[in-house]
């Protein structure tokens, strides 16, 4: 394995269409995995069981998510779908994310899904994975670009500010699990 302590002098970012590389984007989620990155979508998906625990299949969930969007790389983006992209430093992963597409709507949009940096922190691989989504999604029609984050997942909020996001709205959750038909909202 390459040492990633070293400066990263080139990245490159673009999407993956190696289905060998679904079980590395597995990998590198789970051990990246720090519960105050789940978010609204995590708990939605089932990719987290509460906002404080990943699912213990969370290994085969991401596989699963990252062979599908593999597959879906040649897809056009005038279908909703979802692609994978990877970053990579001499060879070696750096960071890798699942951007979503939404064409067929008013402003069309994409949505920054998952955004993970492996090793390299620190050293422009977010940056510059950052800036290839949002120049390929504008060069592909699309007008905005979304992501969430998990309520205290602070370090990744002010990166994403630094980089020109802005929040625009708040999610919220009420569990219905063991709620009585007597209990009023």
């Amino acid at each position: 394995m390459e040492d990633l302590s070293q400066p990263v002098h080139k990245i490159e970012t673009g999407w993956c269409r190696d289905p060998a590389i679904a079980s590395d984007i597995a990998r590198l989620f789970v051990a990246g995995a720090d519960p105050t990155y789940i978010s609204h979508s995590e708990l939605q998906f089932g990719r987290a069981e509460t906002p404080d625990r990943w699912a213990s299949d969370l290994g085969a969930i991401i596989l699963s998510s990252a062979t599908k969007a593999i597959a879906d790389a040649a897809r056009p983006t005038t279908d909703p779908h979802t692609k994978l992209a990877v970053a990579t430093a001499n060879g070696t992963i750096v960071g890798f994310a699942f951007v979503s597409f939404m064409p067929g709507v008013r402003t069309p949009f994409a949505t920054l899904e998952d955004l993970l940096v492996t090793g390299a922190r620190g050293q422009g691989a977010g940056r510059a994975m950052l800036d290839w989504i949002a120049r390929t999604c504008r060069t592909a029609g699309f007008l905005r670009l979304f992501l969430e984050s998990g309520a205290r997942n602070d370090r990744a909020h002010h990166f994403f500010e630094r980089h020109g996001f802005e929040q625009v709205s708040i999610v919220m959750k009420r569990d219905l699990q063991g709620l009585d038909d007597q209990s009023s909202p």
